[in-house]
Parts: C-alpha cells; sequence; structure tokens
C-alpha cells in the first residue's frame, strides 16, 4: 500500500509558505505604519488627538495589533493543518494501517478508493500539490480562528484545544459519518478509531496554530486615553 511522503513533502511546501506568511507580514506593518505616521501628520497639523484613527475608532497601536495578530493566524493556519496532515498520515496510514486497512472487517469499497482504482488520491500520486491545497485550506481555518479568538479559553494550550475540540466537532464527526460510513460502508468500530485518531489530528492542528499565534490580542492592546 501506498503512503505519504510527510518529511520531503512538507520540506517542498514549508519554505515557500513560511516566506509568503513572512512577506505578508512585513507588508501589513509597513502599510500600517504608512497610515498611522499619515494620520499621526494629520492630527499634529489639525490639533486633534494623534493616536485616534477617525475610522475604526482604535489607536495606531491597537490596529497595528489587529494586523500583525491576522498575519500570524493566516500564517499559523498553514503551518497548523501541514503538521496535522503529517500527524494524520502517521496515524492513519502508517500506525493505523493494520487495523484499518489490512483488516477483513473493513469495507472493501474504502480499501479500493484509497489504493486500487485509478486515479489514485492526490495525496498519493502529488503530495506537494496535495499539501499546498492543504495550507490555502489553512490559512482560511487560521482567520476563523483569529475571527473567534477572543471567545476562546485564555492560555495558548487552552485556547489551541478548545480550537481543536470545534475542529473536530464541526469537520472530523460529519466527514467520517459522511464519507467512510454513509458512502464506503466503513464498520463503525472502524469509524471509532478513525474518531480517536481525528482527536488528535485536530489537537496538533490547534495547538500549533495556538502557538504560532501567540498572545491574546485583547491582552496586547493598550488602552487610548
Amino acid at each position: 500500500m501506498q503512503s505519504l511522503r510527510p518529511l520531503e513533502d512538507t520540506k517542498i511546501v514549508c519554505q515557500p509558505i513560511a516566506l509568503f506568511g513572512q512577506a505578508f507580514a512585513l507588508s501589513c506593518a509597513l502599510w500600517q505604519r504608512v497610515r498611522c505616521q499619515t494620520h499621526l501628520r494629520r492630527a499634529i497639523r489639525i490639533g486633534a488627538p494623534p493616536l485616534k484613527n477617525p475610522h475604526h475608532g482604535i489607536s495606531c497601536q491597537e490596529e497595528h495589533i489587529t494586523y500583525a495578530k491576522l498575519s500570524r493566524a493566516a500564517l499559523g493556519g498553514a503551518v497548523a493543518i501541514v503538521m496535522s496532515n503529517i500527524v494524520s498520515n502517521i496515524l492513519f496510514f502508517q500506525l493505523g494501517r493494520p487495523l484499518l486497512f489490512e483488516n477483513e472487517a473493513q469495507s472493501a469499497k474504502v480499501v479500493a478508493v484509497l489504493f486500487e482504482m485509478e486515479p489514485l488520491p492526490l495525496m498519493f500520486t502529488n503530495g506537494p500539490l496535495y499539501m499546498a491545497i492543504a495550507a490555502l485550506i489553512g490559512v482560511i481555518h487560521g482567520l476563523v480562528f483569529y475571527w473567534i479568538e477572543p471567545a476562546l479559553p485564555r492560555g495558548i494550550v487552552a485556547r489551541g484545544l478548545a480550537f481543536g475540540a470545534i475542529l473536530w466537532a464541526l469537520m472530523a464527526l460529519y466527514f467520517e459519518f459522511h464519507t467512510p460510513f454513509n458512502m464506503f460502508g466503513e464498520p463503525v468500530a472502524l469509524v471509532a478509531v478513525e474518531l480517536v485518531f481525528w482527536i488528535a489530528v485536530v489537537a496538533v492542528q490547534g495547538l500549533v496554530l495556538s502557538i504560532i499565534y501567540g498572545r491574546s490580542r485583547d491582552e496586547l492592546a493598550s488602552p487610548v486615553e
């Protein structure tokens, strides 16, 4: 049976993702610096309070934090989903292969779709492309994380695990029902095993994203006088 080559594929994909993230963060920071300096000069000229942004009602410092956190969330989402895909490959296709795919109880349709029917899944035929597309989806996950982050628990670990729990409930649970069970006839016991594996996968995704994101933007923002 074929499996992904996670280390080789990740080296190919992660470097351009990291460079793009750095360029994106730098461009956001430079753009925000220009905006703040422009408003500061205008405020000084007319005698207005210098730190207040007239469009958003927040300070230049707070707006800088917002764009910095947005870029970290996007980059963190891309890196996190690549890392979680590596964990998924190890759990499902290496450690779990004897139980999931060499088990006589497993549905023949599952085995055929994954390993026999042409064309084979993209993750087997073009790992770098698969990882690149996954990274783009991870950016969207990162932006969702940024959006709901103030409502998540405080603390990097608790926040990451909470986001992982959301991913498990909204993504993994329905996927396992709709595809392996509904479409491929996978036995319930094996679906349950895969759901346990998914807990580890989404926990890694949430933790890596939370670590890269860093401190909450609410903790970093200072009140405007």
